[in-house]
């Protein structure tokens, strides 16, 4: 798991380099049509809750998907699917979070030949804790509402088609009723994750 945790950033160190190095050759690429994009990394999860809730942030793996076009050479627009998943261990027990957010996602690179971008999109998200929180036991709660996700990156260029994109992402659920077990819970739930990742981007 502690192998897990640092290869991220491991695999940063190792791909900068490189990147600086295939941009001294300047080799380039096209921002057209179809794109896609996948990546696995760590990140910081929370939950909150009123009435309050007791439990701390957690760290666990992340991954997301995503697939769309370009626009234009400086935007790409598509569909993502992120997710948190792992067990975790809070002051009341232990037992798993699990966090999706579906998003339409767009992506602005701000000069239209560097390949650094910000991301911005807007879906659903959906927060499940199976643990204990407050003064629940061992239950599931269940929770979905708006997801909002913001992050920055940039594409470090292997082939004209071939990436590898150092990232870093921000998740965020609107906090809304809870469900305990299929029944409401009486309280309001949300969740939000911080994660950085290195994912593999067509073209």
């Amino acid at each position: 798991m502690r192998l897990l945790r640092i290869l991220p950033g491991l695999l940063v160190l190792a791909v900068v380099p490189a990147g600086r190095t295939l941009g001294a050759q300047a080799l380039e690429g096209r921002r057209v049509g179809f794109t896609a994009a996948a990546g696995m990394g760590v990140g910081s999860a929370g939950i909150s809750c009123t009435p309050q809730c007791a439990a701390d942030r957690q760290s666990g793996p992340t991954g997301f998907v995503r697939v769309g076009g370009s626009v234009g050479g400086q935007f790409v627009l598509g569909g993502e699917i992120s997710v948190f998943a792992d067990r975790v261990r809070t002051g009341a027990g232990e037992g798993t979070w699990t966090f999706s957010w579906f998003t339409l996602t767009g992506l602005w690179y701000p000069n239209l030949d560097e390949d650094y971008f910000v991301k911005i999109g807007v879906g659903i998200a959906s927060v499940r804790a199976e643990t204990p929180i407050a003064t629940t036991e061992n239950d599931r709660l269940d929770t979905s509402d708006v997801g909002l996700v913001v992050g920055i990156g940039q594409d470090i260029r292997l082939t004209q088609h071939l990436s590898v994109t150092p990232y870093l992402d921000y998740l965020y659920s609107s906090r809304s009723n809870a469900v305990l077990n299929r029944t409401d819970a009486g309280v309001q739930l949300s969740g939000d994750v911080i994660y950085v990742g290195l994912a593999v981007t067509l073209p």
